[in-house]
């Protein structure tokens, strides 16, 4: 009897092992991760700018006389930003003014101050020249917008570097035949700490027409004409004994 109960005990442990066997908890797989693409993102590049035109005003003076004056001078700004460097301008008013245009008359070079002239209206004079915007100076990175007016010149006095720059208080004027037309001439000087200051031209002798005529500015640099037949005239003067004056410009229509 005891043989008997001791087999079915051996069974039922057999039984009991083999179900635990069978009970195994099943692992889950591990999540996938997610996969990044090694391709770069392809960055579009905005279109170049269409050019865009600016309208400016040149004057140009070689040593002492007048070859450009007031013209109005339409420079593609190749950015398209509105915006024009100094150089540009200039290489413009050559290719429209100068026989042989920019590369015969005008070249510069960049300095550590920025743009250098080495030639203007084809002479080279040692890189003694000057420009002014809007009768001022202008650092030589200034960039020129719509209605600028740019006067460059190359000095006339190359030993005691007496030029000064000089200006009507109006660039043009309409009046009537014989009708009197009031101007007053300034200039840009230096005082003894080097700073630009602007002063009354007294004593400068207009020029009309290429003509020089008797007509002197006063203490005040104030100066009457009177235009007595229509056209157009183109005013300008120099200083007086001692004084080497850039040419003001002021354009003239006589109705």
């Amino acid at each position: 009897m005891k043989k008997y109960l001791s087999l079915a005990l051996a069974l039922l442990l057999c039984l009991s092992l083999c179900a635990c066997g069978g009970s195994k908890t099943e692992e889950k797989p591990a999540p996938a991760e997610e996969t990044v693409s090694t391709e770069e993102a392809v960055v579009e590049e905005a279109p170049a700018a269409d050019p865009v035109p600016v309208n400016v005003f040149v004057t140009v003076c070689d040593a002492g006389v007048l070859r450009v004056a007031n013209e109005p001078l339409t420079v593609m700004d190749a950015d398209g930003d509105g915006a024009l460097n100094v150089d540009a301008a200039i290489a413009a008013a050559h290719d429209a003014f100068f026989e042989g245009g920019a590369k015969e008359g005008f070249a510069f070079e960049q300095s550590e101050y920025g743009m250098s002239i080495t030639k203007l209206w084809g002479v080279k004079n040692g890189g003694s020249y000057g420009y002014y915007v809007n009768d001022g100076y202008v650092l030589p990175d200034y960039k020129l917008t719509e209605g600028d007016c740019l006067c460059v010149y190359s000095y006339a006095d190359l030993t005691g570097w007496s030029d000064c720059y000089a200006f009507f208080d109006q660039r043009s004027a309409e009046i009537n035949a014989g009708e009197e037309l009031e101007l007053t001439l300034s200039m840009l000087v230096y005082d003894e700490e080097w700073v630009l200051q602007t002063e009354k031209a007294e004593g400068a002798k207009l020029i009309v027409n290429g003509e020089l005529t008797d007509l002197v500015t006063d203490a005040e640099g104030h100066v009457t004409l009177k235009l007595e037949t229509a056209g157009d005239y183109t005013v300008t003067a120099i200083g007086p004994e001692g004084t080497t004056l850039v040419p003001p410009v002021c354009l003239v229509n006589v109705k």
